[in-house]
C-alpha cells in the first residue's frame, strides 16, 4: 500500500490528433494518491559495503483527474541500484591506515603513542 501527494508539474498529453503539455494545478485533479505497491530486491555483500537492488512497480486505485468521465490512474515502474557502507567504520580505517603508514621506521617495527615497540614482521 502506498500514498503520494502531487506537489506540481507538467503534463503531456497526446494522441493522433493533437499532443499539448499541461500545467498540473488543482483546477480537477486529486492532489492525493492511494494504491498498491509491489516489488522486490536483494542485497550483495561486498568487500566494504553492501550493494542493494530494487525493483517496484505502483498501482493507482484513485480516478487522478475527477473532471472527466476516464479513470486515469498512476502506474509506475521503479528500480534503483543503492550502495551501503558505515561511515564510521570507513573513517576509523582509513584514519588507522593514515596512523600505520606514519609511524613506521625503516625496520618494519612501528611505534605506538605510548613510544612501545610492535613487531609487525611475522
Amino acid at each position: 500500500m502506498y500514498s503520494s501527494i502531487r506537489t506540481g508539474g507538467t503534463v503531456t498529453i497526446e494522441s493522433a490528433a493533437f499532443s499539448y503539455d499541461q500545467t498540473l494545478d488543482n483546477a480537477g485533479w486529486r492532489r492525493m494518491d492511494y494504491g498498491f505497491a509491489l516489488g522486490g530486491g536483494f542485497e550483495y555483500p561486498f568487500e566494504k559495503g553492501i550493494w542493494v537492488f530494487d525493483l517496484r512497480y505502483d498501482y493507482s486505485v484513485i480516478d487522478a483527474h475527477k473532471s472527466d468521465a476516464t479513470f486515469n490512474s498512476n502506474k509506475t515502474f521503479g528500480v534503483s541500484i543503492t550502495y551501503l557502507f558505515d561511515f564510521v567504520d570507513l573513517y576509523f580505517r582509513m584514519k588507522n591506515k593514515n596512523h600505520d603508514n606514519s609511524n613506521e621506521n625503516p625496520e618494519g617495527e612501528s611505534q605506538n603513542n605510548n613510544g612501545l615497540k610492535v613487531d609487525r614482521s611475522n
